[in-house]
């Protein structure tokens, strides 16, 4: 009987949406004077990655990315990183504690990351389709 209860749910999930992941199209990409208007999706996961540390006009990257707080942090965590929010806050403790990269500014709003972009040359984030954001900040995905 546990069985049959387990499986109707497994079906009522998957039917009504619940849990389906986001996709890249959830997003948008924004950033300040970084010297690009396009990345690549090598690009992309570059800086995503902390490979690339600077950009092509000689600022540094300055990754923003979803605290455990923010909403888009489980969906930012499985589309970038493919794993969860721990699994990406553990990838970042390594590459710094490696002296790899800087460590990437959290914020707990899309609405914060977007305010700190504004005012920081160099900044990088993936904030939520649907918020409001200065269209010479958004950096299209090629």
């Amino acid at each position: 009987m546990r069985g049959i209860f387990v499986l109707i749910v497994l079906v009522h999930i998957s039917i009504s949406g619940f849990g389906q992941a986001s996709s890249l199209k959830d997003f948008k990409l924004i950033g300040n004077a970084t010297g690009v208007q396009s990345l690549t999706a090598t690009d992309f996961s570059n800086v995503f990655k902390g490979r690339l540390t600077r950009w092509g006009n000689s600022r540094s990257v300055i990754l923003c990315l979803p605290s455990a707080n923010n909403e888009t942090a489980d969906d930012v965590a499985t589309l970038v990183y493919n794993t969860s929010v721990k699994g990406m806050q553990k990838f970042w403790l390594t590459i710094v504690f490696q002296g790899r990269a800087n460590p990437p500014v959290v914020f707990d709003t899309d609405a914060e990351m977007i305010n700190y972009i504004k005012k920081t040359p160099g900044s990088i984030a993936l904030v939520s389709s649907s918020v409001e954001c200065p269209k010479e900040f958004i950096i299209s995905l090629k």
